[in-house]
């Protein structure tokens, strides 16, 4: 299993003092607590140098595997992945060691991929089945582009949410820390006093860069907004990557470029890699999702500019749109459709946590033994599932 971004729980793995707060090991700094004192200087604590590099002893513990009764720690960001962890636990163990590998999401997902490889490799896995949420899809793309043998070694991959082409919302999160009203790839783990905190860090994180919108299959998503005009797309790859860098506070265009470059090896002849294995893609539909950023100009100093949400809104699950977890329209199979409903909560987050009514777990248990879940019928696959195998007319 690997978790979304800020989906991993990231803890202090030393003792130390940041401003007036002393900090010991396993104190756990994200998801930070409801506490206006200690929150803000936990989330300080993720701060990194401009090469990317942490400036405090803070990252992930030793990944999850077999074990349902850990006693000082979280399965993923406020146990999200808990309740799937425990069905996979239940149905598979011991056929299968079931891990939760939780990694550093603040770094690149190419470069935890190759974190990933060498857990792998150290402990002889020859079969691998990944259940990736949100950004976990990126990693594990990422480690399928790694090498023939690793693909191989993949049986099969099941995506829940994965922003394949990026995700628009990610430049206003950036430019405001407003990681609550909007929430952040729908992990709702934080408070508004300490969005200050979470701007001031966020620009020295790579795995920010990597999630901004791709510039293979490109489709603009900036929009201008000049005094008593409507806004007016213009944008093409090259102009939204000046306007970034010109408008969010302490682009760090080093970590960009370094994300840019491997973009393109997840897509081998103009083909995502995860077609080259027995992909499962789960999304949510039909909640509107950003897709749209406007750059207004702040009327109380008109030399600033801020990036806006502002009612231009696309389907999705309420965090990647659906063009993005779709891989621009290549993805056509094999899907399978979430809609929210009576005692279904099928946004980004809910999907995978169990509150879509927990029939998605069902389907990922499924697709793991073998099932060949496409071959239902509409009426008896919706009963199992709840959900379609064709997008509905939203």
């Amino acid at each position: 299993m690997l978790p979304g971004i800020m989906g991993s729980t990231i803890y202090a793995k030393s003792s130390f003092k940041i401003g007036s707060i002393s900090l010991s090991k396993y104190d756990r700094i994200w998801d930070p607590p409801i506490n206006v004192i200690t929150a803000r200087h936990k989330v300080f604590s993720m701060k990194c140098d401009s090469e990317g590099k942490p400036l405090y002893d803070v990252g992930t513990l030793e990944p999850i595997v077999n074990n349902k009764k850990e006693p000082y720690r979280q399965f993923g960001g406020l146990n999200i992945y808990k309740n799937l962890y425990f069905r996979l636990y239940n149905d598979f163990y011991p056929e299968y060691d079931i891990i939760l590998y939780e990694y550093d999401w603040r770094n690149d997902p190419y470069d935890t991929a190759q974190m990933l490889d060498g857990y792998i490799e150290a402990n002889g896995y020859t079969e691998i089945i990944f259940i990736s949420h949100s950004m976990g899809g990126n990693v594990s793309s990422y480690y399928m582009t790694l090498g023939e043998d690793r693909l191989k070694k993949v049986k099969k991959h099941i995506s829940i949410g994965t922003p394949y082409l990026g995700t628009e919302r990610l430049a206003y999160v950036y430019d405001t820390g407003d990681a609550v009203r909007y929430s952040f790839l729908g992990i709702n783990l934080v408070l508004p006093f300490i969005g200050d905190a979470i701007k001031s860090v966020m620009p020295n994180f790579p795995g920010i860069y990597s999630l901004l919108p791709v510039k293979t299959r490109f489709s603009p998503y900036l929009l201008e907004k000049r005094a008593k005009k409507k806004p007016e797309l213009k944008m093409n790859y090259k102009q939204t990557l000046h306007a970034l860098s010109t408008f969010l506070h302490k682009w760090n265009g080093s970590l960009y470029a370094s994300a840019v470059s491997r973009q393109e090896l997840v897509f081998c002849d103009g083909v995502h890699i995860t077609s080259r294995t027995d992909s499962y893609h789960i999304v949510g539909d039909g909640l509107k999702t950003p897709d749209k950023l406007i750059i207004k100009e702040d009327l109380s100093s008109r030399k600033k500019k801020t990036i806006k949400i502002d009612s231009c809104f696309t389907e999705g699950d309420g965090m990647i749109s659906l063009r993005s977890a779709l891989i621009g329209g290549e993805i056509k199979s094999n899907v399978l459709y979430k809609y929210s409903a009576k005692n279904v909560d099928a946004d980004h987050i809910n999907i995978i946590k169990g509150a879509d009514d927990g029939k998605t777990v069902e389907f990922i248990c499924d697709v793991i033994k073998g099932i060949n879940v496409f071959s239902y019928k509409d009426d008896e696959f919706f009963n199992r599932y709840s959900g379609y195998k064709e997008r509905k007319q939203v």
